[in-house]
């Protein structure tokens, strides 16, 4: 005897129904029930008339649906508008259709294991390699379990009530691999181990580097040359110098090298004269964290290291060539691209720095001050006093520059980690903004670090952040706006716990690995951050493959329940739209999800 897929038609008529007698049901099965779902073709094909009268933003009443289905040319299909007047009859009320969808979906389910496992059967015996028979098996169930497998949203409150207490686990454990080991000591010390919802990928996406204009001028660690930002992308420079959790400068590598395009630039100039071009929402470290340009004004200090210590391996032991050479460079000030020679940055520590003593002797007053017609030869020569971890200062009197031997501003009150570690140990001084000038549209350049996520450029320590979230958290904390975020990449904790790190001021890195400082009141900062976050209204769904259908439904309904005044999507590429990967084009269904 032949047997039946599994079904339930009673089920699927009472989902039908319920969606008949009432215009809200749809909203609650649309996320659920797909129209292959129904084992039927009648139920079928007028759940599909539902769907789109709903995307529509339409009812589906016996007249509407009725018309669509007609329209389409299939009500002789479904048994004629009898059969939907039948169906008002199934049940008496909507309340139980979640209930009745659910069963729709378990058949759904079961006839579709039947289905693959057929499949499977006739690949073990067509696939002459095991290995790609396995794999593609495993995507087979894979697909069908990822229709399970379905999150709602949550309040951040009940979220970081959770994470809490992973994190005074992870506090009462520091110091010890929480997670899972790698062997890399370097990366556990930094991850605490690979933890679970944790999506670690070697690898940076484009546009979340930091952008800086073409011309910026970077230090090569390794031979001490200075090349510009758009000559290190088009040249992948594999390492710079940049400021490390523990407050150390030092070299770390690059993973990702990206033309951003033009956006528009502004000139950041500091007390000490240094100066770096950057776009609007680029981030600088100060007393209190890592903040935007945007929201910086002048007279606000950042941190600038004290010295960079990128020099070559070219050794110039004779005297009377360096004589020539300083003697050369102050020759050519004024002229036409006076500036120091470009192989004077592969020097040595000792070349470099008795070059810039007998420099400072043609060109000043004692060695403290040295006067330049030209911009370039004075901001090199201020660059290798910098080098050689010599405070120096750079400013115009109105008729020539002047380069100067001076302090910078010691002011660490209230410093974040690890910007006091840093000044503590005399990595960084703080230098006060003392102009940011537009520049208008500038072609930008990005390096990816993923590693502490800044470096050093033009003398600078300069970084990057996640826009997406500073958006939520600024919407929602400042301004009392209802945010919703689909997270398609990271976890609902995850992003708590960045959201917690940027409103606290606490270094997200020793938040993950339980290092929170009980003397600069950070467990402190921690609990008040929760409240405000508590309070703020963040929903957050992290289902993962999420369909343009499920996050329309979810969204109606948190709207009608709660409302809302944002959705932040994380990200686009990861979405599905109404057919589901493998279905046509996918550049054409980005841009129907984005429609």
């Amino acid at each position: 005897m032949e047997r039946l897929p599994p079904q339930n038609i009673e089920a699927e008529a009472a989902v039908l129904g319920s969606i008949l007698i009432d215009p809200q049901a749809i909203a609650v099965v649309a996320e659920m029930v797909r129209a292959d779902d129904f084992y039927r073709d009648a139920h079928r094909t007028i759940y599909e008339a539902a769907l789109e009268l709903y995307q529509a933003g339409l009812p589906a009443d016996l007249v509407t649906l009725a018309d669509t289905i007609e329209r389409r040319g299939k009500m002789d299909q479904i048994g004629g508008a009898d059969y939907l007047t039948a169906l008002v009859t199934v049940v008496p009320t909507s309340a139980n259709v979640e209930h009745y969808a659910q069963i729709v979906v378990r058949s759904a389910i079961l006839r579709r294991l039947i289905q693959v496992a057929g499949q499977i059967a006739a690949l073990a015996y067509t696939e002459s390699d095991a290995n790609v028979a396995l794999d593609k098996a495993e995507q087979m169930l894979f697909a069908i379990s990822q229709r399970v497998t379905r999150q709602d949203f949550e309040h951040i409150r009940d979220i970081l009530h959770e994470y809490f207490k992973k994190l005074d686990q992870l506090h009462s454990q520091r110091g010890d691999i929480v997670g899972i080991p790698t062997g890399f000591n370097d990366l556990d010390k930094m991850t605490g181990g690979l933890q679970r919802s944790d999506l670690v990928i070697l690898a940076a996406r484009p546009s979340v580097g930091k952008c800086l204009t073409a011309t910026t001028l970077i230090d090569d660690p390794r031979s001490g040359e200075r090349r510009t930002i758009e000559e290190c992308v088009r040249r992948q420079l594999p390492v710079v110098l940049g400021l490390s959790a523990a407050g150390e400068l030092r070299v770390t590598a690059i993973t990702d090298w990206i033309e951003s395009g033009v956006k528009p630039a502004f000139r950041v100039t500091t007390g000490s004269g240094r100066q770096v071009e950057v776009t609007g929402h680029h981030p600088f470290l100060t007393p209190t964290g890592w903040v935007s340009l945007q929201d910086l004004v002048v007279g606000q200090v950042i941190a600038v290291p004290q010295a960079v210590p990128t020099f070559g391996a070219l050794s110039v032991t004779d005297g009377p060539t360096r004589s020539a050479v300083a003697q050369a460079i102050v020759q050519a000030d004024g002229t036409v691209d006076s500036g120091f020679p470009a192989n004077i940055w592969q020097w040595d520590r000792q070349s470099l720095a008795l070059l810039c003593g007998q420099v400072l002797g043609l060109t000043g007053q004692s060695g403290q001050e040295s006067l330049w017609q030209s911009e370039h030869c004075a901001r090199d020569l201020h660059h290798a006093l910098i080098r050689l971890g010599l405070p120096a200062t750079i400013h115009h009197d109105g008729t020539r520059w002047r380069v100067a031997l001076a302090e910078l501003p010691r002011r660490a009150a209230g410093a974040a980690a690890p910007a006091l570690a840093a000044h503590a140990r005399g990595t960084i001084g703080w230098d006060p903004i003392a102009a940011i000038e537009p520049l208008g549209p500038q072609p930008v350049y990005d390096l990816t670090v993923p590693d502490g996520a800044n470096f050093v450029a033009q003398d600078i320590i300069v970084h990057n952040t996640a826009l997406a979230l500073s958006l939520a958290h600024n919407s929602a904390v400042r301004f009392n706006q209802s945010v919703a975020i689909f997270s398609l990449e990271m976890s609902k904790e995850q992003l708590a716990q960045r959201l917690l790190s940027m409103d606290a001021g606490v270094d997200q890195q020793r938040m993950r690995t339980g290092y929170i400082s009980d003397a600069d009141d950070e467990w402190t900062r921690i609990s008040l951050s929760m409240g405000r976050l508590g309070e703020s209204n963040i929903y957050i769904d992290d289902t993962a493959g999420i369909t343009l259908m499920e996050m329309r439904s979810k969204a109606r309904r948190l709207k009608a329940d709660r409302g809302f005044d944002m959705i932040i999507v994380d990200y686009l590429q990861l979405m599905q739209g109404t057919g589901g990967k493998g279905d046509g084009n996918r550049q054409q269904e980005i841009s129907e999800i984005s429609r």
